[in-house]
């Protein structure tokens, strides 16, 4: 990809802008170009960090390429990402894989996507098993715990 352009203080970069620019123009007057809407989409995801509006994008692309395993994938990410829905975004895994089954970008993003649904899962029962420790420990304190009323000296 391009580097990013130095000398600007405000921290942004006017490729960006230009490139986001482009792209708008490009679907504009292409609105149901495929390409277009799934390449902005990654832009937006991967660039711009803005994973709300790469949606929104990905999802017209899908509507567009109903059978493009890459885009399919890509939305699988952004709903995982976005919304932490493991059973939507693996009914999109599913339709990645099965749209491009040879494609090694949408295997391995799938594996990523199993890797950390498993990992997230595996955090919510430790914290639920501690939260529960917790609360039996707090319970036993208030029924065990010594009498608030203390002899005076």
């Amino acid at each position: 990809g391009k580097g990013r352009s130095g000398g600007r203080s405000d921290g942004g970069d006017g490729g960006d802008d230009n490139t986001d620019v482009h792209y708008r123009k490009m679907i504009e007057a292409n609105p149901g170009n495929g390409i277009f809407l799934s390449n902005y989409a990654k832009f937006l995801k991967e660039v711009r960090k803005d994973y709300l509006k790469a949606e929104e994008y990905c999802g017209r692309a899908i509507l567009v390429s109903p059978n493009d395993g890459n885009v399919l994938a890509m939305y699988a990410e952004l709903v995982w990402k976005i919304h932490k829905d493991s059973s939507r975004a693996e009914n999109y895994f599913n339709q990645a894989v099965a749209a491009a089954p040879e494609d090694c970008y949408v295997q391995a993003s799938y594996a990523r996507f199993l890797w950390d649904a498993e990992e997230e899962e595996e955090e919510e029962k430790e914290e639920r098993h501690e939260e529960e420790l917790e609360h039996q420990t707090s319970r036993m304190n208030f029924f065990t715990g010594p009498s608030p009323i203390t002899a005076m000296s």
